[in-house]
């Protein structure tokens, strides 16, 4: 997992040229960007506190600042996941997928959210693709294999399934 998932909102916060307070609400503006981590913060900090409306909204506002920023459509799709609307998580997932082929977290992130939706044949890639992308994350090893286990895959195949990750 990348450090983005935890560290805080990045760079200084207000003063005076393009990052200063008159353009803090403009959509891709440095303002805009820095004012979506502080909206990042605060979901990932209510989220670790059981409150999952509260922070899908200040998911949703850092998505308002900064759209397709994929750290904020990976947020926002765990919190849906977590308030049980899983059609909603699994748009915005594919979408923060979209937005960064590479990030191995959101990768992850849809396939968990397919295989709460039932859909464990669409999430199969998906974990496969986060494994690939981060081959040292247990997390990813684990998601994986719980997947081919409810898939009711023999040990033989669990087992080849997995050497093949």
């Amino acid at each position: 997992m990348s450090s983005k998932r935890t560290s805080g909102p990045a760079g200084p916060h207000g003063g005076g040229g393009p990052g200063g307070p008159e353009n803090a609400g403009s959509p891709g503006s440095p303002g805009g960007r820095d004012g979506a981590r502080r909206h990042l913060s605060r979901a990932r900090a209510l989220l670790e506190l059981g409150r999952a409306k509260a922070a899908q909204a200040e998911a949703q506002r850092a998505l308002s600042l900064s759209p397709h920023d994929p750290e904020a459509l990976q947020l926002l799709g765990l919190c849906q996941i977590r308030l049980g609307d899983l059609e909603s998580a699994r748009r915005t997932l594919r979408e923060a997928v979209a937005a960064d082929p590479r990030d191995a977290h959101a990768h992850y992130l849809l396939g968990h959210a397919l295989v709460e939706s039932s859909q464990l044949d669409e999430a199969e890639p998906c974990h496969r693709a986060a494994l690939q992308l981060a081959p040292d994350e247990p997390v990813y090893l684990r998601g994986l294999a719980e997947l081919l286990s409810q898939r009711r895959k023999q040990p033989g195949e669990l087992a080849e399934a997995l050497e093949l990750a």
